[in-house]
């Protein structure tokens, strides 16, 4: 992009840093005018969690942005060092917080990532080059390099930005966003969770398959991630702009929310409590008598039976009193409706528990279920996040709610199993 120098502003006694942009980045008046129009919003706007853009122009036929001096790392560099789960989503919400007040501004980044977030000593996370990224419309290479884990290029021509952290809809060639930010934000977040951004691809070709068609790696899972972060950022990573999260503010509330009281779903006992008993009974098996063994298998199963007990919150993060409220104030009509299909769900879930627990159905009826419920559950925060849009009419709002699938059919038996097939390989 250029070159940045520290220097010294003796009118305001202060250091700054000088960006030089390179001539061939400025390669028409309309990409200067862009760029001197985006620096004046961001010299217009003061938040603690962007830098400081001071002036912009040119000189004898240099093109210069004048902003804040940040003494610190990078976001990557941050997080080189370890940091808990809970230093991580306060620094994120920290970054959401300057894309909002930048997108208040009129000004979108388009080009978000670890390496245009700068942390200051304190620990302060500071977006830059939010002006510069406008610059970027003017192509003048058309490579397709190799985009691996440790890659951070950014690619010019059809496709512009740093691909690892684009948005579907730039990776198609459509403008940035809002949204795309919001997408950028999400990946980076989750890169910073678990270790490993959420799309794979070793070309910028199969990278944008994984993106465009929504193909999320599931990470290992990361002790201490709140469930609600990771369902946050799953639908900020929506491939459909319109299901993402309605601003930056509204996900940045989700990460700051504090995580609710725990409570365990029939879905981990199947993985953690089935495993836990099997591996018990084999230990005890090769010690004790039949009897034993049948009464820890009695004591077990007495044990997932008051799990599988009926709990109204199992959607919280979904439908909850806030989503019910939102609704609520534009379409009350379809409140109640809502509220049906959420008993209906909660008692299917609670039906598919007690039968795993009673042992009353086969092990592929249960996952079965469990698919089935995670796909009802997904068609809702869909439905949700549409409800959420501008230009929803009442009409439409009932025909969503009306097309949701109904949860019932979740509390089915073997017919399930050839909808939702166990995965081969588990």
């Amino acid at each position: 992009m250029g070159q940045v120098f520290r220097a010294y502003d003796d009118s305001l006694d202060r250091e700054v840093a000088i960006k030089l942009v390179h001539p061939l980045r400025v390669s028409s008046p309309e990409s200067l005018l862009r760029m001197r129009r985006e620096a004046q919003a961001m010299a217009r706007m003061s938040d603690t969690n962007v830098v400081q853009v001071y002036d912009a122009g040119e000189i004898d036929g240099q093109v210069y942005v004048a902003m804040e001096l940040v003494a610190g790392a990078t976001l990557r560099g941050w997080l080189k060092q370890p940091r808990t789960v809970s230093e991580t989503l306060a620094l994120f919400a920290a970054v959401g917080d300057g894309l909002t007040a930048a997108h208040d501004a009129g000004v979108v980044h388009r080009d978000l990532k670890p390496d245009n977030i700068l942390v200051t000593a304190h620990g302060v996370p500071k977006i830059a080059d939010f002006g510069l990224s406008a610059l970027q419309e003017h192509p003048r290479e058309h490579a397709l390099p190799a985009v691996g884990e440790g890659t951070a290029v950014t690619v010019t021509g059809a496709v512009l930005g740093t691909p690892a952290y684009m948005a579907p809809e730039q990776l198609e060639g459509l403008p940035a966003t809002r949204a795309s930010d919001q997408f950028a934000l999400c990946i980076c977040l989750w890169e910073a969770l678990y270790g490993a951004r959420p799309f794979g691809g070793e070309t910028l070709a199969e990278l944008t398959v994984a993106v465009v068609h929504g193909a999320l790696r599931l990470p290992a899972r990361r002790r201490g991630v709140p469930r609600h972060v990771a369902a946050a950022l799953r639908r900020g990573l929506s491939k459909d702009p319109r299901q993402r999260w309605p601003s930056i503010g509204a996900l940045v509330r989700e990460l700051r929310r504090p995580a609710p009281r725990r409570v365990r779903r029939w879905t981990k006992i199947v993985l953690v409590t089935g495993v836990a008993t099997f591996g018990t009974l084999f230990t005890v098996g090769s010690m004790v008598a039949a009897d034993a063994m049948q009464q820890l298998a009695t004591t077990a199963a007495q044990a997932q039976q008051r799990e599988c007990q009926r709990n109204d919150d199992v959607l919280e993060g979904t439908w909850d009193a806030g989503a019910r409220g939102r609704v609520q104030a534009r379409f009350a009509d379809v409140v109640p409706a809502l509220d049906r299909w959420a008993e209906t769900w909660i008692d299917a879930q609670t039906t598919g528990c007690t039968d795993f627990a009673q042992r009353s159905v086969p092990r592929a009826v249960s996952a079965a279920r469990v698919r089935c419920l995670q796909s009802g559950r997904a068609a809702l925060t869909s439905v949700l996040a549409r409800l959420e849009q501008p230009g929803v009419d009442v009409g439409q709002a009932r025909r969503l709610v009306a097309e949701l699938p109904s949860g019932s059919e979740c509390a089915g038996g073997a017919a399930l199993t050839e909808r939702y097939p166990i995965p081969a390989g588990t």
